[in-house]
């Protein structure tokens, strides 16, 4: 591990080196990403330029949550990445596309992961998540990793929900990937096919939110990636 910044490298971006940590958690300040964050070179225009910040950081301003702010509540856990949470993609291509279910699914519990100090065994855990949170049901600030889907929501309950559940998946899966290196290369590497998910509800079928939701965040992942090439790793790991 050497302790020098090679020439026309920079350290690794926060986002990228803690992909679990969210822009504004204390964990910045008073966590494991503080002694980082304190001693990364300052961010240059160049580093700006080279690299962007995830898009579920650019959505926290307290007047412009992408359209989220019009709603009668805002979601942490299911911040929206486009205007009024509208998903990137909704058709696939019938020629030409990966059945997600060989590598990932909801329920995949292989290896937790984490958004800030809250630890989620799967994708469909998250979702429960976002949904308890949104609606204000009571659960273990502490363990949520003992949620269950055995409620119903009222009409204007589930009208709200239509407008967060695919962010909320969106989301989830952000976290759970950006988290698992072997992941991440798999869905990179089916290259721009479409992803189509198999199941009975709305994540996979004629709507295939989590499909769809992979697509999203493989384009996330290639333009958050884009120039790794120019990241001195071995110094990152240095400063961590």
């Amino acid at each position: 591990m050497k302790s020098y910044l090679d020439d026309g490298k920079f350290a690794a971006p926060r986002w990228l080196m803690y992909p679990e940590l969210s822009r504004y958690t204390i964990g910045w300040r008073m966590g494991y990403g503080e002694f980082y964050w304190m001693n990364i070179p300052c961010e240059t225009e160049e580093f700006k330029k080279l690299f962007p910040q995830p898009l579920n950081w650019l959505c926290h301003d307290e007047e412009d949550q992408n359209g989220a702010e019009k709603l009668e509540k805002y979601s942490f856990f299911a911040r929206f990445w486009r205007k009024d949470g509208i998903q990137k993609y909704s058709k696939i291509d019938e020629e030409d596309y990966v059945v997600v279910n060989d590598f990932i699914t909801l329920e995949q519990v292989d290896e937790e992961f984490r958004l800030d100090a809250m630890h989620f065994l799967s994708i469909r855990n998250y979702i429960l998540c976002a949904k308890y949170d949104l609606f204000d049901m009571p659960h273990d600030d502490y363990d949520l990793t003992d949620l269950n889907d055995d409620f119903e929501l009222t009409g204007s309950q589930q009208e709200l929900w239509n407008h967060y559940k695919y962010s909320a998946c969106l989301n989830g899966a952000y976290y759970k990937i950006m988290n698992d290196d072997n992941l991440k290369q798999i869905l990179l590497d089916t290259g721009d096919k479409s992803l189509v998910y198999i199941s009975n509800d709305e994540w996979g079928g004629e709507e295939n939110l989590f499909g769809f939701a992979l697509m999203e965040l493989r384009d996330e992942i290639r333009r958050l990636y884009k120039n790794n090439d120019k990241i001195d790793w071995e110094y990152s790991k240095y400063l961590d």
